[in-house]
């Protein structure tokens, strides 16, 4: 029988690692967007941090099992304050994304995004990916250097040590 979390974290880590991604235009962070405050509200986005995680997710599409416990999201949020973790929810459900996202103790407030405006604003249909419904990025300012792969924590933990180090 196979384990289908083994196969979506392969499925993750082959996209977020084979690929690199083309542009080196900055991101463009549409305004007026929903949050979900999740764990007391207090890990909150921040568009003004110079390193930054962002991940967009279509939830109409793709289910919200990234954002589970096993990804290791509250460890790296301790271990790495100075970096801004931004998370676009997608889709129309908010009550299903925080059900769940609340049900897998997710520690960081959750843009809303039902309109995908970070999707459209940013061309991520042009992305150099087969699978667009969660795309992760590392950012620094505004642009983005690599793909996150968010898919496998101890790849990502090293990410994040350069990304904070400043490589």
């Amino acid at each position: 029988m196979f384990d289908v979390r083994k196969i979506l974290y392969l499925a993750i880590a082959v996209f977020a690692v084979g690929c690199q991604p083309k542009s080196a235009e900055p991101l463009i962070w549409p305004q007026g967007l929903g949050i979900i405050e999740l764990d007391g509200g207090k890990i909150k986005p921040c568009l003004d941090c110079e390193n930054k995680v962002v991940v967009f997710h279509n939830f109409n599409e793709s289910q919200l099992v990234p954002f589970k416990q096993v990804f290791m999201w509250k460890e790296h949020v301790e271990k790495y304050p100075d970096i801004s973790f931004l998370i676009y929810a997608s889709g129309d459900d908010i009550k299903y994304v925080t059900n769940k996202l609340t049900e897998y103790e997710f520690p960081i407030s959750v843009f809303h995004d039902p309109e995908f405006s970070f999707y459209k604003a940013n061309n991520l249909d042009t992305v150099d990916l087969q699978f667009k419904n969660l795309i992760a990025f590392l950012v620094v300012g505004n642009k983005v250097v690599d793909y996150a792969a968010i898919g496998m924590p101890e790849h990502f933990d090293k990410q994040l040590r350069s990304l904070n180090a400043g490589k």
